[in-house]
């Protein structure tokens, strides 16, 4: 479980965004990970990525948000890819994902672009790059191939600085968007939206949701700050003759219809 989350402003209105409320949904996301933290935000005319090992609430206090009109966000419980941290940025692309994907070998397999790091969300970066190479492509049909080709949960929002874009994706709905001050908020979980009082929560769910956010066709600065953690997380697959080996018998006991405690459990016994 992760948090991702984000504010950008209403283009229309072209107003600067609320840092204070940006920061309130991010301190309430860090509950769902405190093992690494990120951003992706706009400074002037360019964008910035900071990425830490650092809980984020510690990364919020050593970065500047400052008169921006987008910033987006991850807290980070790690289950893969230890030292590769979020907001993953490829190719123009950027994403933060809170799920697994559970297919991605296989995803890789059919790009033509190169896997350069563990961390599972780097393959949705990698394939909404390659589908825009193709001027076939509408960006309104990333939802539906989303679904058609990842398996797992994922919950994400991908920018797109070229296109000025923002695309926010859920097959599991633990995804929410709303309003507050001509800006939409968006978050892991709608009660860390309802507590700021954002108007017109909404979840999403199997849906595409786009949003305008500055254009820009530079890359983004990237800055890194880690402790240097060796991964001690084995990679998936890599111990299969010993998986095959576990046993996991099924037991039928009787068990208390009230309390659910089996037979076996000591001084009880039933009628």
């Amino acid at each position: 479980m992760c948090g991702i989350f984000g504010i950008l402003s209403d283009k229309k209105t072209g107003a600067v965004v609320d840092a204070a409320i940006f920061q309130d949904i991010a301190n309430k996301s860090a509950r769902r990970g405190r093992d690494a933290a990120g951003l992706f935000y706009t400074r002037g005319d360019e964008y910035r990525v900071i990425r830490s090992n650092a809980y984020i609430k510690n990364l919020l206090g050593k970065s500047s948000i400052q008169n921006i009109t987008f910033d987006m966000g991850h807290s980070r419980l790690i289950t893969n890819g230890l030292n590769d941290n979020q907001p993953v940025y490829r190719d123009s692309v950027c994403v933060i994902h809170n799920g697994i994907i559970t297919n991605t070998d296989h995803v890789w397999s059919d790009l033509e672009l190169k896997r350069e790091q563990d961390i599972d969300t780097e393959v949705i970066a990698a394939f909404v790059a390659e589908r825009l190479l193709d001027a076939r492509f509408e960006l309104r049909e990333l939802g539906e191939a989303l679904i058609d080709n990842f398996k797992g949960a994922i919950s994400c929002a991908i920018a797109l600085p070229r296109l000025g874009k923002l695309a926010l994706f859920s097959n599991t709905g633990s995804l929410y968007i709303g309003r507050k001050n001509e800006a939409y908020c968006f978050a892991s979980e709608r009660v860390f939206l309802s507590d700021i009082a954002c108007k017109e929560i909404t979840q999403l769910k199997n849906e595409l949701l786009l949003l305008d956010i500055p254009k820009c066709v530079q890359p983004a600065t990237i800055k890194e700050q880690k402790d240097g953690r060796a991964d001690l997380i084995p990679e998936l697959g890599s111990h299969r003759q010993e998986e095959s080996s576990l046993v996991y018998p099924r037991h039928e006991l009787k068990r208390c219809t009230a309390c659910v405690l089996p037979e076996t459990m000591p001084y009880i016994s039933f009628d």
